[in-house]
């Protein structure tokens, strides 16, 4: 059974009748017989030889069935290829009343009649077809000929499907006003005026988003929205959205061959199956039990394309001959495609993790859930407890611009390519060194992100203003300027003169300093020299129990940066007090990777790989900065 259509009508007239306890007669020209735009046919013509229409036909607001919404009945009528109803709005409710009222006051109503479609047909662009005693051209959209119908309904509406109609309403006496015809019956109708095909495509696109709008989150369903009236989807791009989410909303189906013991996801089977093909078994055991490794040992192909046939059949499908349908009707599936993103997921975090991320040891993490500026609070800046005073009272504290630290989220990203040809020819290394190399390429860039913000020091963060930057020949790295360093870190206040307690964590030196770093706080003696043979003093090195972590960056020394130096070093406390802040969009501290087909002219596959986050400044007070020089 075809869908209900509904259609915008030329025109309705609503005539008080005289006396007051008789209904209100209705006059309606409820189709012209002409191309109608209708959301989910396009353009559409109604062949009124075909249409079944009873004797009486309710009258309805707003095409509902409710009692209450019930306005009365008409009698329709075909002639000269127009569909007329007549009608009287016989209901004793809020809702006739109050149609007949506005109507005489001048409000513009419309209608739409609701046709249950029995059998149709598709014309293509360019060919002719006559009904209702004219001939139609079909536009570049096409044309939908119902051919056999059944007549529902009539509504009142306040606005009608078609946007172009010409509709007259009014409450008075004499013969009805049919309105305005749409066409001559005999002229050839086309839709080539490039307003009307716009209007047309987002009617159709809209139309067809809202009646699957129960499968999408609302957001997601405002932005597909938007990006239909943008012009960034197409009908193909929409529908394949659309079946995505529908796929993606099922149950995830056991895989029907496993046998006994638990069921298992074949989404989660199909991505241990990848991470096996590519040689990850340490991510493979890691992250899934044993029942899911054994059904992936039996999705696991030889080869990349037995994986791909062994997952159409776990998923009760056909396998197709050849590389290139198999390709096709693998990645249609809802399982593979997501079990291939979530394999290069993995294999990114993994590297990710791998990789040095030496900023962690002094940045503090915090999570964002927009890309407005963010002020972040000073953990050691806010306010100390006075005494409560003998009558109960609790003064109140305040928080200035000193207490919070300025950040705002960015977004990173690359589309990266991969080729039919490499998918046919099993190059699994393609798709493992990839994955790796994302997650290096991501971790490189939030370090980039941080020593690009340290390096800077904008708006001199580390300054004499701030009591945080030692300069001079003293500074250079050794037992005194550490000495001096950590003095100055544990003795920092606030405005007020308030001790913050810091308690050294971190030292961090270029490269060129590594080996002097090692020597200060691993020696378990400091040699010394006195002028006589003994001064009675200890001889050990109290920085080898000091508990500092030594982080070494060779970013500090790279040139690439602004302010880079091989002689500057920094004294840093815990991550937890904010020396630097780390920004992540809802907290996610890895790339989102998103699989989708190749741009047309493509044979393959992409990725499309982004990352929100930001690096800035936090507290001044709780890192130190030595010049060295």
């Amino acid at each position: 059974m075809e869908k209900d259509l509904l259609f915008s009508v030329a025109s309705i007239d609503i005539e008080a009748a005289a006396g007051e306890k008789k209904p209100a007669t209705v006059s309606m020209l409820a189709y012209s017989g002409g191309v109608i735009q209708v959301g989910y046919y396009g353009s559409t013509v109604v062949d009124l030889a075909g249409l079944e229409m009873p004797a009486s036909i309710p009258l309805l607001s707003d095409h509902s069935a409710q009692r209450r919404d019930v306005l009365g009945h008409g009698e329709p009528k075909k002639s000269a290829g127009k569909l007329t109803i007549t009608g009287v709005l016989s209901a004793a409710n809020q809702a006739a009343r109050e149609i007949a009222e506005s109507s005489a006051a001048g409000f513009p109503w419309q209608a739409s009649i609701g046709v249950q479609v029995l059998n149709r047909k598709y014309l293509r662009a360019g060919e002719k077809v006559s009904a209702n005693g004219r001939t139609f051209v079909a536009p570049a959209d096409g044309l939908t000929l119902v051919i056999q119908g059944r007549l529902k309904e009539v509504s009142v509406v306040a606005i009608g499907a078609d946007a172009d109609t010409s509709v007259s309403i009014a409450a008075k006496s004499g013969a009805p006003n049919m309105g305005k015809e749409l066409e001559d019956d005999n002229t050839p109708i086309t839709t080539t005026d490039p307003i009307m095909a716009e209007r047309s495509r987002v009617s159709t696109l809209l139309a067809l988003a809202d009646r699957h709008s129960d499968i999408l989150p609302t957001e997601e369903m405002i932005t597909l929205r938007a990006s239909i009236v943008n012009g960034e989807l197409d009908e193909a791009g929409l529908s394949k959205k659309l079946l995505a989410a529908v796929r993606d909303a099922r149950p995830r189906a056991p895989l029907p061959h496993l046998g006994g013991g638990p069921t298992v996801d074949n989404r989660d089977a199909l991505t241990a199956a990848f991470l096996l093909h590519c040689g990850r078994v340490d991510i493979a055991k890691a992250d899934y039990s044993e029942h899911v490794l054994h059904a992936a040992e039996r999705l696991h192909g030889r080869t990349m394309l037995d994986t791909f046939a062994n997952a159409l059949r776990a998923e009760g499908q056909e396998v197709p001959r050849g590389a290139n349908a198999l390709l096709k009707a693998a990645f249609s599936t809802a399982s593979l495609p997501n079990a291939i993103g979530s394999t290069a997921e993995k294999i990114v975090f993994a590297a990710l993790q791998s990789a040095p991320n030496s900023w962690r040891a002094f940045c503090r993490i915090i999570s964002l859930s927009n890309f407005k500026v963010a002020k972040s609070l000073r953990l050691l800046h806010s306010t100390d407890l006075e005494e409560v005073a003998a009558d109960g009272e609790i003064k109140s504290g305040s928080l200035d611009e000193s207490s919070f630290d300025d950040i705002q989220l960015r977004t990173f990203g690359k589309n990266i390519a991969v080729t039919r040809k490499m998918l046919i020819d099993d190059d699994a290394g393609v798709l493992t060194d990839l994955a790796e190399s994302l997650g290096r390429a991501a971790a490189r860039a939030i370090a980039d992100a941080v020593y690009e913000v340290l390096l800077a020091n904008a708006d001199d963060h580390f300054g004499v203003g701030n009591g945080n930057y030692l300069s001079g020949a003293a500074t250079a790295l050794g037992f005194d300027a550490l000495t001096t360093a950590i003095q100055t870190l544990t003795t920092q206040t606030d405005a007020d003169g308030n001790v913050l307690d810091i308690v050294p964590a971190t030292l961090l030196v270029p490269t060129s300093l590594e080996t002097v770093a090692r020597q200060l706080l691993t020696s378990t003696s400091v040699a010394r020299y006195t002028s006589d043979s003994l001064d009675n003093l200890p001889e050990g090195n109290p920085f080898a129990r000091q508990g500092l972590q030594l982080v070494v960056e060779p970013r500090l020394q790279a040139s690439k940066f602004t302010g880079y130096s091989e002689s500057a070093w920094y004294l840093l406390g815990p991550a937890s007090t904010g020396p630097m802040l780390a920004a992540f969009l809802n907290g996610r501290q890895q790339p989102v990777i998103e699989q989708a087909d190749a741009a047309f002219n493509q044979l393959g596959t992409q990725w499309r790989v982004y990352w929100d986050y930001a690096a800035s400044f936090g507290d001044p007070a709780t890192a130190i900065l030595s010049a060295g020089v």
